[in-house]
């Protein structure tokens, strides 16, 4: 959901000048989450902290991943160990993260 919200908000802060990676020249479907969160901290979309929790939310998602389980060599398919503590993090995360884009000023003004 985290990398979804942040494709979702791509071009309008691209438009409204606030998002300016050179990443974001490249097609959509060859942007990463690790960039996203870059050019969201960047541009102060996230502050320094919720970079943080946002990356901790993907490392969590890497966990489960099917496309990263699949590429790993002789494990492949064999997926982390996750807990249920690992599963409230990456909610509660995500809550904050979703506010903070919902109400970042280039976003909010939209609606």
């Amino acid at each position: 959901m985290l990398e979804a919200a942040l494709v979702a908000i791509a071009e309008p802060a691209k438009s409204a000048g606030e998002w300016r990676k050179k990443d974001l020249l490249e097609p959509s479907e060859r942007w990463k989450l690790g960039m996203l969160i870059d050019q969201a901290e960047v541009a102060l979309t996230f502050s320094k902290n919720e970079a943080v929790l946002a990356r901790t939310l993907a490392d969590l998602r890497n966990r489960i991943h099917v496309g990263k389980s699949a590429v790993s060599g002789p494990e492949r398919f064999k997926l982390q160990f996750t807990n249920p503590q690992d599963a409230t993090i990456a909610r509660n995360h995500l809550e904050l993260l979703l506010v903070r884009i919902l109400e970042w000023p280039p976003i909010a003004a939209l609606a």
